[in-house]
């Protein structure tokens, strides 16, 4: 009895491919795991591990060069092409993603401020002024990685007989903090105390960072590097101002009580302060 053929169509025979990732960019670059842990260079490659990244590392590292040189290519595109109503703002080789920055380290750890460098580099972003960011380097050195950091942008401080200051615009400082600093039993700022003789101190705990920004429409943080003996009287009188705005009852030398009350009577009065800042 004939056996029956099995009938083959003149197409070629297709073999069963693995599925495509949806966003393969956010899967380790190794395993294919999804992650969310990127390079912390180049931003764009990701790794479930850090033993993924370390076994990456040499091929990668050639790659994040060649990434990172594109993105300061693009950077200088945006600026060959931006908006004429902003060819007054000053750009420069900010822009190249393997600069660095000084700001004034106000250390939860010791009494005297001194100056650091920062490194950052250029992010891009659509959704971003100008099409990007700079991101700043603050992680694990100066904060903890699970810590959310945060900017407050001072633009003006009272002056000799009280009324508000508008500062110059290149003079404008943002000042990097911990935004659960009071929850989180941070150790209250030995800087701060010291620079405030104490009164109001533990409104401000763990480090605290100030740059220069001069923001603009088309960049949005835009920072520069801090002056120490320019930048720090700004400061203090800042800090100085939300003593006497918000702890009228503090008087001048008392000790600080590091316990759970007074972060919680400081509370209130540091989160309306900050909620006033960034308004």
């Amino acid at each position: 009895m004939p056996t029956k053929t099995k009938r083959h169509s003149g197409r070629p025979h297709k073999e069963s491919t693995a599925p495509l990732l949806e966003n393969a960019g956010e899967h380790c670059n190794v395993c294919l795991v999804p992650t969310t842990m990127r390079c912390t260079r180049c931003h764009r490659v990701y790794y479930c591990s850090e033993d993924h990244c370390k076994a990456d590392i040499k091929r990668h590292s050639a790659e994040c060069d060649r990434i990172q040189d594109s993105l300061y290519a693009f950077g200088k595109s945006l600026l060959q092409n931006k908006p004429a109503s902003d060819s007054d703002a000053v750009y420069s080789d900010v822009w190249h993603p393997k600069h660095s920055v000084s700001a004034i380290l106000l250390p939860a750890d010791a009494t005297e401020p001194r100056e650091v460098k920062l490194r950052w580099e250029w992010i891009v972003d659509a959704d971003a002024p100008g099409g990007g960011y700079q991101n700043i380097h603050v992680k694990p050195k100066w904060f903890e990685d699970d810590i959310a950091v945060r900017n407050m942008y001072i633009d003006s401080v009272p002056g000799d007989d009280g009324t508000l200051v508008l500062l110059p615009e290149d003079r404008r400082l943002a000042l990097v903090y911990n935004a659960h600093f009071l929850q989180d039993s941070s150790p209250i700022n030995k800087c701060v105390s010291k620079l405030l003789n104490a009164k109001g101190a533990s409104n401000w705990r763990d480090n605290l960072l100030l740059l220069r920004s001069k923001g603009t429409p088309w960049k949005d943080h835009d920072y520069r590097d801090a002056n120490l003996k320019e930048d720090l009287p700004v400061v203090l009188r800042f800090f100085k101002a939300s003593v006497r705005d918000e702890d009228e009852g503090v008087s001048e030398g008392v000790a600080l009580n590091d316990g759970a009350d007074s972060a919680n009577d400081d509370a209130s009065s540091t989160s309306s302060l900050v909620d006033r800042l960034n308004a």
